[in-house]
């Protein structure tokens, strides 16, 4: 199991001080990293690739039409 581990104390095991600009009450802060994501640079399958294509055309659809429908409403207000 992992613990925090603050940056004094890795720079003390290192023996060098990755933020030498930062204070040391701050260094001192042990703070536990949130969990590891996957990274959105990662490869995705072609099944993703296409569901993502397919949003964002749908995305758009939507807004054309909804653009289409605040026109008409727009020409209708000024009748």
């Amino acid at each position: 199991m992992t613990r925090p581990l603050s940056v004094a104390a890795l720079a003390e095991r290192i023996g060098i001080d990755p933020f030498p600009e930062v204070g040391e009450a701050i260094k001192a802060q042990a703070m536990t990293l949130p969990k590891p994501q996957a990274s959105p640079y990662a490869p995705r399958s072609r099944e993703n690739r296409d569901w993502e294509r397919l949003q964002k055309r749908l995305e758009r659809k939507l807004v054309r039409a909804g653009m289409h429908v605040f026109k008409h409403a727009l020409e209708f207000e000024q009748e």
